[in-house]
């Protein structure tokens, strides 16, 4: 206190005008001046009592002949009675309610500007899970999932066409791929034993004839010919427009799916476990969906509004701002509660000072009047 009066200009101000009074009035005995003095001594009283009482306030911090400064005399009260006003008034699951739904614009544009700005990657699935064989189980879930008989439900009634199946390529391609030389054999095979005229040789004149026949259809296919177009036509005729349990049984159908999941389930598993093992970019996967972050999160929040609103509230329910509040005052040293309270209210300390001034001198106008 004596080093913040030292550096005090109103103290000195009214100390010299007391002494330059006295003086004056001591040495002339002129009236006024001694007014001038009462009245400056009656201020200097009240501005140092103003002063004092505020220091009292945090000193002594320690006790000096019982006598101890209020706060710190009082700090746990202190402690209990400010966290418990501020939980109370300012911060509280409804009062955060109140400031979502007033700023709820700002809360989403402020977590679109967050996404924007961050690199939003989830690690591995590998890296945050303890299951070893979560590829297998994924695996298994997604091909139980896969029911015969509701696909079967679903195309049995379809024509090929309606499926947009077009086999009559994938038929005719295979018939091509059949004409090769061990085909020619077999047909070489089956005439000559069917056809026989002895003395003469007919394997001799079947056989250029089968090759001359094999290789003509198998031209002719490949150049989309008429054997092609005629195939196709047939196929088209005969298959493309009948159903599909015309051509297939369900049970036909189930085992064709079962061989299929049978086959390639190793493969999916060595696939998803290699999906496992990459980091998920948020931001890209949006994108590759076609997803727009901002309409995504606007139409989010303003159909669960209330819902999200209210799950904060519950969280928040769930924090005692009041301990935490009352352990951050119990935390602060003497000294850092001093520092910060004359921060909070150093401009409003200094007035309380400064009107020890005026009540001094009116205290001392009643002294001269009466």
């Amino acid at each position: 206190m004596i080093k913040k009066l030292a550096k005090d200009i109103l103290f000195w101000i009214l100390l010299l005008t007391y002494i330059v009074s006295y003086n004056i009035y001591t040495n002339f005995n002129i009236p006024a001046f001694k007014i001038i003095g009462l009245l400056s001594i009656g201020g200097l009283v009240g501005y140092i009592t103003n002063i004092l009482a505020i220091w009292m306030l945090f000193n002594p911090k320690r006790k000096v002949f019982g006598f101890q400064g209020v706060i710190p005399k009082k700090r746990d009260e202190i402690a209990n009675s400010t966290s418990k006003i501020i939980e109370e008034e300012f911060i509280n699951p409804k009062s955060l309610r109140e400031f979502i739904e007033k700023n709820k614009e700002n809360f989403v544009n402020s977590i679109i500007e967050f996404l924007n700005s961050k690199e939003l990657v989830i690690p591995p699935l590998k890296n945050i899970t303890n299951d070893r064989e979560l590829e297998k189980k994924i695996t298994k879930f997604i091909f139980e999932k896969i029911d015969e008989e509701k696909i079967w439900n679903l195309i049995k009634e379809k024509s090929l066409s309606e499926l947009n199946i077009d086999i009559s390529e994938v038929l005719i391609n295979n018939i091509n791929n059949f004409l090769d030389d061990s085909s020619k054999e077999k047909v070489k095979e089956f005439l000559i034993s069917k056809i026989k005229i002895p003395i003469i040789p007919i394997g001799s004149f079947v056989e250029p004839l089968i090759d001359k026949f094999f290789d003509d259809v198998k031209n002719d296919i490949q150049q989309k010919g008429k054997i092609y177009n005629n195939l196709k036509k047939t196929i088209e005729q005969k298959i493309i427009n009948r159903k599909i349990e015309d051509l297939l049984t369900f049970e036909q159908f189930k085992s064709l799916i079962t061989n299929l999941k049978t086959n390639i389930f190793d493969v999916t598993i060595k696939e998803i476990s290699i999906l496992l093992e990459r980091k998920i970019d948020i931001k890209k996967l949006l994108n590759y969906l076609g997803l727009d972050i901002e309409k995504l999160l606007i139409d989010i929040f303003t159909k669960y509004e209330n819902r999200i609103i209210s799950l904060i509230e519950k969280f928040f329910e769930k924090i005692s701002f009041k301990e935490i509040i009352k352990e951050k005052i119990e935390s602060y040293s003497l000294e850092e509660m001093e520092e910060v309270t004359l921060k909070l209210a150093k401009r409003e300390l200094r007035y309380v000072e400064i009107f020890g001034i005026p009540l001094g001198m009116l205290i001392s106008i009643f002294q001269i009047i009466f």
